[in-house]
């Protein structure tokens, strides 16, 4: 698996006060895994294809425990483009801002929560190098100080920085969501039953 070296924007699945809730999107240097790149084939819709990431998505996070995510790109033909990209950490993603040539983002990205009941995550040695990789050195200083070794994510649902982070697609708990800004999300399409209907919000 290869890594990529660029401007990563956070997605985090923890919920509000477990990590420091950032109001706007935060842009970091480092480096991810690549999981995945998708293009468009001729004559695929938006809808599909990001059905078909989603799908790719949802298979990567069931068989890794991680999160996974990309931001989705307009091609210069008019087709579409996403790279998954992940930090092989339960809880947080980064994902690129920066587009390949002769392409533009579209504004929207597509990530995954890992699915736990009740909703707790042990956290594992590379959930702390991700967390150290967004700035969280303080937050896990204090994990460690007061011996916190699990925390609470939204495994059900976009968290605080999602919203934060602009529009997008959440593959959570066998579903594919999206959102436009707190209290837009709503559940797009099932990921484990057929499909027949795939609409708006876009």
């Amino acid at each position: 698996m290869n890594k990529v070296t660029n401007h990563l924007l956070l997605c985090v699945a923890m919920a509000a006060g477990s990590l420091s809730v950032r109001a706007t999107p935060t842009t970091f240097k480092g480096q991810a895994w690549v999981v995945g790149a998708y293009v468009s084939v001729p004559g695929e819709q938006h809808d599909a294809f990001v059905l078909r990431v989603a799908e790719a998505l949802k298979a990567w996070t069931d068989q890794t425990g991680t999160e996974a995510c990309g931001s989705i790109a307009r091609t210069n033909d008019g087709g579409y483009y996403v790279q998954l990209t992940t930090l092989k950490a339960q809880m947080v993603c980064l994902r690129s801002t920066v587009m390949p040539d002769g392409m533009t983002y579209t504004g929207d990205d597509i990530h995954s929560h890992v699915h736990r009941h009740p909703g707790n995550v042990t956290v594992t040695f590379q959930d702390e190098a991700a967390m150290d990789e967004v700035g969280e050195q303080g937050t896990l200083e204090n994990m460690r100080r007061l011996g916190i070794h699990t925390v609470h994510v939204d495994s059900v649902d976009f968290s605080d920085d999602d919203y934060a982070g602009g529009p997008g697609y959440l593959v959570v708990n066998d579903t594919l969501r999206y959102q436009h800004g707190r209290g837009t999300s709503v559940k797009v399409a099932d990921l484990n039953r057929p499909r027949s209907i795939f609409g708006p919000p876009w």
